[in-house]
């Protein structure tokens, strides 16, 4: 059995930034004892030297333990919890406005004491995780920009003790951070000699799409495609717009001359990438369900507050964008070739799926172009998974019964749009079956089974639910 004691602080491996002084912090001998016994418990035999290095944010803990033994030089990796004591160590290191800890290492020699060092500046989880790339890169770290802010939340810092890259200090920066990263971008792509550069924005979720325009000296202009910008930076910009216009940019133009001067303006009035999907604006590239869903989980500020033509004034949260295409994909594949305006109607209670397909805009309207009763196992598939999706993530009770979706646009068929989501109306009742019994066994079993799936509590469920009859 080792030595007990206090834990021994050693110096920071890495120098602390100016944001934090990285001062040292007593620690409670006996968390400090717990620790060590926690990582004797599991040592292998014959170890001499045992590694303990942890990161965390918010509720998130991760940890790794790594066991040198005699005769060997690798490190074992060994499985060890120890949430529960870095949780606490984290809440006793806090100091107000100075906050906790981001990252430790905890070092342990065969018959020693534990020798600790922490690090207050760099971020946790390995690095930060642009959202906006979509990498699997291993050397990106995991942490995100909401883990950071919860932190705070929890262990506050003052501003300036904050280091450079977390989001809190990012929207208190912005949007300078942002407009300098787009002058960077401009300058990398710049033709000698140029006279003007020009970038435009638009954005959606942490997502942009950027035209670089070049103006030459003798007036003569190009315009290409520039370059995706760092998600985190778009999040902290349009988050502090939010914050004091009550809702977040959704194109932002900088201009940049050759002596360095630059100027920024932010369009909160109008749709990015050109104006939302329709029928009447094939060019439009601004996805409704996107625009939703970032009002319901990133801006989330006052409907009022939002321009007449935003999507989240009709439904303020958004569908999931991969089931949609999922559903697009299997609506494409059944339609006959030269469709033009594509209707597909669903109603579904768990496992079961009714579908039709319609081209109302085709020669034969009232055509049906799919089972008019029966999906195919892809599409029953995709259907509940869709249907689970929303029960999961959507601010609703339940989940849909009945729901109708648009295709209108032939150039553009990934592009499918929601026009009616029915949560109240008896399934089956619209796509009907001949011979349907509403009120039959097999019915009110369809009914009990999608209720098991998509729980309501009580008063949640319609009238005509045969589980009110059960609950009776």
């Amino acid at each position: 059995m080792s030595p007990r004691g206090h834990l021994t602080i050693a110096e920071p491996q890495e120098p602390a930034t100016d944001q934090h002084p990285g001062e040292p912090v007593a620690l409670d001998a006996e968390v400090g004892d717990a620790l060590q016994e926690s990582l004797e418990a599991v040592a292998p035999g014959g170890w001499r030297r045992l590694v303990l290095s942890v990161s965390a944010g918010a509720n998130n803990i991760e940890s790794e333990l790594s066991a040198f033994v005699d005769g060997g030089d690798e490190p074992r990796s060994v499985a060890c919890d120890v949430f529960d004591l870095v949780e606490e160590l984290r809440h006793d290191h806090f100091r107000q406005g100075a906050g906790t800890w981001y990252n430790a290492t905890f070092s342990l020699e065969r018959g020693g004491q534990l020798v600790a060092t922490f690090d207050f500046d760099y971020p946790p989880f390995g690095g930060m995780h642009d959202p906006a790339e979509a990498s699997e890169d291993e050397e990106e770290g995991d942490a995100d920009d909401f883990q950071l802010i919860e932190d705070h939340r929890v262990y506050p810092r003052v501003l300036d003790r904050l280091p450079a890259w977390h989001p809190v200090a990012l929207e208190a920066r912005s949007p300078a951070p942002l407009i300098e990263a787009a002058q960077a971008a401009m300058l990398a792509a710049a033709p000698a000699g140029w006279r003007q550069l020009t970038m435009a924005m638009s954005a959606a979720m942490y997502y942009t799409e950027t035209t670089i325009t070049t103006v030459m000296p003798d007036g003569t202009t190009h315009s290409a495609a520039g370059p995706r910008m760092n998600g985190r930076l778009v999040r902290a910009a349009r988050a502090a717009h939010l914050a004091r216009h009550g809702r977040p940019w959704y194109t932002a133009t900088i201009t940049l001359t050759p002596d360095g001067d630059a100027t920024a303006t932010f369009d909160h009035e109008n749709p990015p990438f050109g104006g939302l999907w329709s029928a009447d604006n094939p060019a439009g590239d601004a996805h409704p369900e996107m625009l939703r869903a970032e009002h319901e989980r990133l801006y989330t500020g006052d409907l009022d507050q939002l321009p007449a033509w935003h999507p989240a004034h009709t439904r303020p949260w958004g569908v999931s964008i991969y089931w949609l295409d999922m559903l697009s994909q299997c609506a494409e594949d059944a339609a006959p070739d030269g469709w033009r305006h594509l209707v597909l109607d669903v109603e579904a209670a768990y496992p079961t799926v009714r579908v039709r397909l319609r081209d109302i805009a085709g020669e034969n309207p009232d055509t049906d172009y799919a089972a008019a009763y029966e999906a195919d196992a892809e599409s029953v598939k995709i259907t509940n998974e869709a249907r689970f999706n929303v029960h999961v993530y959507a601010p609703v009770p339940g989940t849909w019964y009945s729901a109708r979706f648009v295709m209108d646009q032939p150039d553009h068929p990934d592009r499918i749009l929601v026009d009616e989501l029915d949560f109240t109306t008896r399934p089956f009742t619209k796509i009907p079956r001949p011979g349907d019994d509403p009120d039959s066994d097999e019915h009110r079993d369809l009914l009990r089974h999608d209720q098991w799936r998509h729980p309501r509590e009580r008063h949640e469920l319609p009238a005509w639910h045969p589980s009110l009859d059960d609950d009776a």
